[in-house]
């Protein structure tokens, strides 16, 4: 018998053991992934906000108050207050947005409204660009509808969970809730 032959023999003789090995770590595997299936599908279904999950607005800041002034825009008399900014009066109490332009998209033109509230015509890119709104309705209400009205392209507005808005819906509207807070908006009085 040749050395080539005894190799080959040799071979032959460990295939048996290598494809039990194989197969045997491929069952360890699929047992495991299996198991983690489990274990990980419950946290993820929770994880996940319901189709119909009320969005959330949050709040600007204190020490974000005036930049985000200089985000608002138009003459309505609770933002003229605002920028007025009379140490005597109640603050107007101010949520802020995240607006987006959707990936492919290259820019996307839109106003929002937020009850009486309607903004300037804001072009965004797919660079994130934060604005305030004032809260749609009275800060002890904590709820409220506030809507997009978009000019062109498909636009991100960060909520939580985001909505997605594209111009084949030029004009929608959504619930949206916060925390409620005093009358005078947990701002000075």
């Amino acid at each position: 018998m040749t050395r080539t032959q005894t190799q080959y023999q040799a071979t032959d003789a460990s295939a048996p053991k290598t494809r039990a090995g194989l197969v045997a770590a491929l069952l360890a595997v699929a047992a495991g992934g299996f198991a983690a299936w489990f274990w990980l599908l419950p946290q993820l279904q929770t994880a996940q906000p319901a189709a119909d999950a009320v969005p959330s607005l949050a709040a600007v800041a204190e020490a974000e108050r005036g930049a985000a002034i200089g985000t608002l825009s138009g003459g309505n008399r609770d933002v003229s207050a605002a920028r007025a900014h009379d140490p005597g009066a109640c603050e107007l109490p101010l949520a802020s947005v995240t607006l987006a332009a959707e990936p492919g998209s290259k820019t996307a033109t839109l106003r929002l409204v937020s009850g009486h509230y309607i903004s300037m015509a804001y072009t965004v890119t797919e660079t994130p660009m934060r604005v305030a709104i004032p809260y749609p309705a009275a800060p002890t209400a904590g709820s409220g509808t506030i809507g997009v009205m978009i000019g062109s392209g498909h636009v991100r507005v960060s909520l939580s969970p985001a909505w997605h808005v594209g111009a084949e819906q030029p004009n929608v509207s959504r619930v949206v809730t916060w925390p409620a807070a005093s009358a005078c908006g947990g701002g000075k009085k």
